[in-house]
């Protein structure tokens, strides 16, 4: 124990979280449970879940400042979920307060600070879009997802001999319901700031993990860019309808006839979006549509429309 404090730098705590974004905690967080991190998503059902930088973790954060096996995320008997300092050097903070004892009982969004690595925790919803039950490992459910995703939903590593459910993975659309599904919550009970800042972040990671070449389904492309107009709505700033464009730009692709549909009306009301964006997203498709059906080459041509 004391060799992980000695390698690991320890950094003053950061500020205390503001009550507006404490008071939106509400009920306790149930398993089963979605794990969300920079380029990484798990899902958990039972037992317990490691985070930390040793590669034996169950979730590895490459974060000098996180300890070796630095906390443990763990479902009790009755669903609940806690989370547990593992005698870190800079210990847990959750939504922003230092955890003062070692196991603390998590709530629905609650956001970890591990190090400098902020983990984010959601129970999966019955609205999601493809039933937990049914994305037990090997099945083909599971394989779909994970050739659809690639590294974006790394897989989860459950400790056999403290879980004996089966493995779990999840899909990049759940994960977008789910943050999405927090902020209209917070949007709703006031806390505007709080579910611009939510959803935000998420769609950020989508548009890194594009840009390194990462692959984004059609559906959670379309979903992605509904999202980002949505912060156009809350925050009146044109920045998200550039962002939209740009996540098209990243993955190469035709906006679908929703989307399209959906940034033709914002850019009649939001005149200062980024034109250059658009002719940069006419160069991504250029070549791609040799094969085009009637109906997409008309897409392309109010495309070209809103570059003008």
């Amino acid at each position: 124990m004391n060799s992980t404090r000695n390698q690991t730098p320890v950094i003053p705590a950061p500020q205390r979280a503001t009550t507006s974004a404490a008071s939106v905690r509400k009920s306790p967080l149930k398993a089963p449970i979605v794990v969300m991190v920079a380029g990484g998503e798990w899902e958990h059902e039972a037992g317990d879940l490691t985070i930390g930088r040793d590669s034996d973790a169950n979730v590895v954060l490459q974060d000098p400042l996180v300890s070796r096996i630095h906390a443990r995320l763990q479902v009790q008997l009755n669903g609940q979920v806690t989370i547990e300092d593992l005698h870190s050097s800079n210990g847990v903070f959750v939504n922003g307060c230092k955890a003062s004892r070692p196991l603390v009982e998590l709530c629905e969004g609650d956001r970890l600070l591990l190090g400098t690595t902020e983990v984010s925790v959601f129970s999966l919803r019955a609205s999601a879009t493809v039933p937990v039950s049914r994305r037990i490992a090997g099945s083909p459910e599971v394989a779909r997802a994970s050739v659809q995703i690639g590294s974006l939903a790394p897989a989860t590593k459950i400790c056999p001999q403290r879980s004996q459910r089966p493995r779990l993975e999840t899909k990049r659309a759940d994960a977008i319901d789910l943050v999405g599904g927090l902020a209209d919550e917070l949007q709703t009970s006031g806390h505007t700031l709080e579910a611009v800042r939510v959803l935000s972040e998420h769609l950020q990671s989508l548009l890194k993990g594009a840009s390194v070449g990462l692959m984004v389904p059609a559906h959670i492309l379309e979903n992605a860019t509904r999202r980002a107009l949505q912060l156009h709505t809350w925050t009146q700033r044109t920045a998200w309808i550039d962002y939209a464009f740009e996540l098209h730009v990243a993955c190469g692709q035709l906006p679908s006839e929703a989307s399209l549909k959906a940034l033709e009306a914002a850019c009649k009301l939001a005149p200062g979006v980024d034109r250059s964006l658009i002719g940069y997203l006419m160069q991504a498709l250029d070549g791609k549509l040799e094969n085009a059906t009637t109906e997409e080459k008309q897409r392309v041509q109010r495309i070209e429309q809103l570059a003008r």
